[in-house]
């Protein structure tokens, strides 16, 4: 399979659930802060950037929906 374009996502992937309830609460009330933050982490210790970046970029590459 090759690579697949952004600007065609939506004709690839479907919705999950999850995703239409909030597409349909976006599209009803655009400016409502529903939906902004789902997760946050925070990494502590010594952290090398540039091998965290490489492995995000890794997972990125490797999962088209990413």
């Amino acid at each position: 399979m090759g690579k697949l374009e952004k600007k065609h996502i939506q004709d690839i992937f479907a919705l999950t659930p999850m995703q239409e309830g909030m597409l349909i609460q976006y599209v009803k009330e655009p400016e409502s802060s529903k939906y902004i933050e789902q997760l946050t982490l925070e990494l502590g210790g010594n952290i090398d950037n540039s091998r965290f970046e490489k492995a995000w970029n890794l997972v990125i590459e490797s999962n088209e929906m990413l």
